[in-house]
């Protein structure tokens, strides 16, 4: 005899999912192509192409109508996305089984990305390991950026407002509005950006070198404790960071939070830097 298999979310998406796969198996169109509890997870956990799909058959709306209602409780609940807690109790469930399951008999063969994890997520080593990275990337962003900064400050201000003052004195213009508009409006706003181009160059591959190598996960991890006490992710200590050199591209380094609420406070918190 067969028994039906399900993993166990806790009480409050338990709830939750119970009252959406009733509603699944009240809607006939929906019954027959989807499985109602397997539908119900998947629709709580934001699956795009589910929710296309059922906006197209009748019923389909008053599920995920019903679905975003549910989200916004579970949201009160959770500090985290409901995808995120979710997730958490299934990778907890598959963690218990293989501690109760598997059996080691040989020594532990550690691979070259284990050995790194023990010693960047060390609990004594892990967070100078990354302070200091920390520390080289602000100096990435902040120092190795001036020459370039300066240069395009330079040319801006140097041969390009010599050139167009040359050209507005040509044809008599020189003095009037429109030298005005040209030189200290579209000029002077477009310089007052570009000057941030380098900055910016600098902090995004320094970004996507931490993304790329795997270090920026073990580092939320590891500043995770610590920005959990002000209600932050991890990943925000390096926006605030940045914040200390110059709050822009501090306020574009939170685009690598995946939650806005995090964006949100994140970028609140970066004019109180230094």
């Amino acid at each position: 005899m067969q028994t039906s298999f399900s993993i166990y979310y806790g009480k409050d998406i338990e709830v939750e999912i119970r009252r959406l796969q009733s509603l699944i198996e009240k809607t006939p169109a929906i019954r027959v192509l989807y499985p109602a509890r397997w539908l119900a997870i998947n629709l709580l956990e934001g699956d795009q192409n589910l929710r296309t799909n059922l906006s197209r058959l009748e019923g389909g709306q008053p599920l995920l109508e019903q679905t975003s209602e549910a989200v916004a409780r579970l949201e009160s609940i959770y500090p985290d996305e409901v995808d995120i807690i979710i997730a958490d109790n299934r990778y907890g469930w598959i963690n218990g089984l293989v501690r109760e399951t598997v059996k080691r008999t040989g020594p532990e063969n550690l691979t070259l990305t284990d050995r790194i994890d023990n010693i960047v997520t060390n609990r004594l080593l892990g967070i100078p390991l990354f302070f200091i990275s920390m520390w080289l990337v602000f100096m990435l962003v902040t120092e190795l950026s001036v020459p370039y900064l300066d240069w395009i400050e330079s040319v801006i201000s140097g041969p390009l407002t010599g050139w167009i003052l040359s050209i507005l004195t040509s044809i008599e213009l020189s003095g009037t509005w429109l030298e005005s508009l040209i030189l200290d409006g579209i000029i002077a706003g477009v310089g007052g950006v570009m000057v941030f181009v380098p900055v910016l160059m600098f902090l995004y591959m320094s970004l996507a070198i931490l993304e790329d190598s795997g270090y920026m996960a073990r580092a939320a991890f590891v500043m995770d404790r610590l920005m959990q006490a002000v209600g932050l992710h991890g990943k925000s200590f390096l926006p605030m960071l940045v914040g200390f050199g110059c709050s822009v591209p501090a306020f574009y380094a939170t685009r690598t939070l995946e939650n806005e609420k995090d964006r949100v406070l994140t970028g609140l918190l970066v004019p109180f830097m230094s």
